[in-house]
């Protein structure tokens, strides 16, 4: 077997036999021996290949997959493809997600002599990951060589998952040189490989850590550690939970966590905060505040402590024997009925959109964008809770959202509904394109149905200060509406798309299930409402 091509297959080789089952590969010159492979090891069932066309969208797909359980890998050619994956290797790493950038590369010789395609690969990503590696072109690897190759892919995998460390983006890159093809060898895949087996925990126990005698609430935000909503529980402690918190099906959760603060805010002495709250600034004001006791359950070394009052940081909890009384946590419970008694969601608005999709039945999981979407789910998302629900809040930037819901959808086999706004739909259009799924394998499309919450762009900046601009700056410079035909869009790109103008007809679309992939296109108003009791908060 040729040199490159050798050295290819002994990566992916470490890829399967260390249990990887995803790999996106981007097509491309340099990194043509991972075509050749991949689908070798793809024709005999030992991995599943994404095939996307443009890199940013390949690296969201891995994001997305990675948020199922899955360890991903992505797979790129040399020069600006490289640099494409950079976004989402900085949202995997604030969400602790192992997504293994492999980048080819030119051969030595031809880096730094102004070779075409070719630029500085080595370390590209920067503080972005958790660990990095590098292979030279190596022609032919010897026994003793290929061991050394699957040794750092599983150094690097292990890393990847929180090996000895933090989860997190790896990278490696490895360099080509010609041929790029294989001869007539038969691709053979061994199972060989270093195996990293992380020890068991022990934390400390609840008891030791919680004052039982101060009046504590559990905040949550995304990727929250379970256990803890589930202690919280036990003992009647209120959970103000964010939507993508998968606290929210949890007895104990208290929705409307924004309004109901306002209300008993003043009365907590202790806060457990788990996973990343980000959404509002009434829970913020609450984190940060100087008189209240503040734990911290965390297992990322960027934990959330804005205002630094953080009293222990942990990272995790073990349960104790305990009593519990119900006072405290009726008294959020009559607070967050006052909340829901006043709520207006007659008519088609963000906020009765949101709480359509919320309670919509059906085996389908929530992918969430972010901005205002996210947060009018915030507002009235309410009983009974969900734990489907996920959105990249590790940067909660907009961008690559269709693309990590399909990869999620994929990676989870599941249906999804994504639901985000106009702006976040017009800056993924690219993903809708894709078809990285084997197209001729019968029931391998994925179903996943795209809600577009289209209230004319940029709202979010009206909920903050900038809100306060003049009309004409405001429109230009903070709106920046996107010129975009929806549902011609999402058709052009082979989806089956369609428009709703009322909330009877939005509720009547939900009752069906999700097959396939399809584009629901909800014209809004401008979220006045909204945005007035957002920036009130």
């Amino acid at each position: 077997m040729r040199g490159s091509i050798s050295l290819a297959t002994e990566i992916v080789a470490g890829l399967i036999s260390a249990g990887v089952q995803h790999v996106a590969y981007c097509p491309g010159s340099r990194d043509a021996p991972f075509a050749y492979t991949l689908e070798a090891a793809e024709r005999q069932g030992l991995i599943e290949v994404a095939v996307f066309s443009e890199e940013r969208g390949a690296g969201f797909w891995a994001v997305g997959a990675a948020k199922a359980g899955e360890t991903v890998a992505v797979v790129t050619t040399s020069g600006t493809a490289a640099a494409e994956l950079h976004p989402a290797l900085e949202e995997a790493y604030f969400q602790g997600l192992p997504v293994i950038a492999i980048t080819a590369d030119r051969p030595h010789e031809m880096r730094r002599v102004g070779a075409s395609q070719t630029t500085h690969q080595e370390g590209i990503y920067g503080t972005s990951v958790v660990a990095q590696e590098s292979l030279p072109a190596i022609d032919s690897p010897s026994e003793a060589q290929a061991k050394s190759i699957r040794s750092r892919v599983s150094r690097l995998i292990g890393a990847a998952r929180g090996f000895m460390g933090q989860a997190g983006p790896a990278h490696l890159n490895v360099g080509f040189r010609d041929p790029l093809v294989p001869d007539d060898a038969t691709f053979r895949f061994t199972d060989k490989h270093t195996k990293t087996v992380p020890a068991e925990r022990v934390f400390p126990a609840w008891s030791w850590v919680v004052n039982e005698d101060l009046r504590t609430v559990v905040v949550a935000g995304d990727g929250a550690e379970p256990a803890i909503a589930a202690m919280a529980n036990a003992r009647a402690i209120p959970v103000l939970a964010e939507p993508t918190s998968g606290a929210t099906d949890c007895e104990a959760w208290i929705p409307y966590e924004q309004q109901v603060v306002g209300h008993l805010g003043d009365q907590i002495e202790q806060i457990i905060v788990t996973g990343r709250p980000t959404l509002s600034r009434p829970i913020a004001a609450l984190l940060g505040r100087q008189d209240v006791r503040k734990i911290v359950v965390a297992s990322h070394r960027e934990w959330t402590d804005v205002a630094g009052t953080a009293e222990i940081v942990v990272e995790g909890l073990s349960d104790s024997p305990h009593g519990y009384s119900d006072e405290w946590l009726n008294a959020w419970r009559s607070a967050a009925a006052l909340v829901e008694s006043k709520l207006d969601l007659s008519g088609l608005s963000l906020l009765s959109a949101c709480h359509a999709v919320w309670h919509a039945e059906g085996d389908s999981q929530l992918w969430l964008g972010a901005s205002n979407t996210i947060r009018g789910f915030d507002l009235v998302a309410n009983a009974p809770g969900r734990s489907g629900v996920f959105a990249n809040r590790g940067l909660a930037g907009i961008d690559g959202t269709i693309a990590s819901a399909l990869g999620f959808a994929m990676a989870a086999r599941t249906p999804v509904r994504a639901v985000m706004g106009d702006m976040t739909f017009a800056y993924d259009l690219t993903s809708l394109a894709q078809r990285p799924e084997k197209v001729e394998a019968e029931g391998q499309e994925p179903d996943i149905q795209v809600i577009v919450l289209d209230d004319g762009g940029g709202s979010i900046f009206a909920s903050l200060e900038h809100g306060n601009a003049s009309p004409e700056l405001y429109e230009r410079f903070f709106a920046a509406k996107p010129q975009l035909d929806v549902c011609a869009a999402a058709e052009a790109a082979g989806w089956r798309a369609r428009s709703v103008e009322s909330l009877e007809d939005l509720e009547r679309e939900l009752t069906a299930p999700v097959r396939g992939r399809s584009v629901l296109h909800v014209k809004i108003p401008w979220p006045a409402a909204e945005i007035a009791f957002i920036r009130a908060c």
